[in-house]
């Protein structure tokens, strides 16, 4: 079939010669047909693609948000594992801020012993040591750990307690362009 520009030459000649041209006329509204669905169907190809685009994000979105749920099923399976026994151990540390109070009863910190030590005026056994509840550095000094730590496990506890696997919907609006 011959395009629009080679029926319009024909035409144009056509007429010039004095010629009917109902036949290219009805060949040139073909033509123009042909033309315009052919730019349609490209146009409405685009849109397609487009479409098949959109579909494979949304369908690796939702394959994601399944491996996430999945993840978080197991996340609380795992602390679920762990609550009761740290109950148990929350618990127990209750006590220790007060035992560890008694561990500085006599001597505070090693400046307090010194004080004691040299009241003595030098009586005592030469080998005489005292002991302190410190960091196994021994030089930091462990003063209310007990009590830091019972607020950590708390703290840790709680927060483990309430974490909770929620469904959520996409914050913003979900609008298409794609017919």
């Amino acid at each position: 079939m011959a395009t629009v520009t080679e029926l319009r030459k024909q035409i144009v000649a056509a007429l010039e010669k004095g010629e009917p041209t109902e036949g290219l006329e009805r060949q040139l509204k073909e033509a123009r047909l042909v033309e315009q669905t052919s730019k349609e169907v490209s146009e409405l190809q685009g849109i397609a693609s487009k479409r098949q685009e959109l579909k494979q994000r949304a369908d690796s979105i939702v394959a994601k948000a399944k491996l996430q749920g999945e993840a978080i099923d197991a996340f609380l399976q795992a602390r679920d594992a762990i609550i009761e026994p740290l109950q148990a151990i929350v618990k127990q540390a209750r006590a220790l801020p007060q035992l560890q109070e008694k561990c500085y009863a006599e001597f505070h910190d090693g400046l307090q012993a010194g004080w004691a030590v040299r009241a003595t005026g030098g009586f005592l056994p030469e080998d005489f040591t005292y002991p302190m509840l410190d960091f196994a550095d021994g030089v930091t000094p462990a003063y209310d750990a007990a009590s830091r730590v019972f607020q950590f496990l708390s703290f840790g506890l709680g927060i483990l307690s309430n974490l909770r696997k929620n469904e959520r919907k996409p914050n913003l609006p979900v609008e298409s362009e794609v017919v």
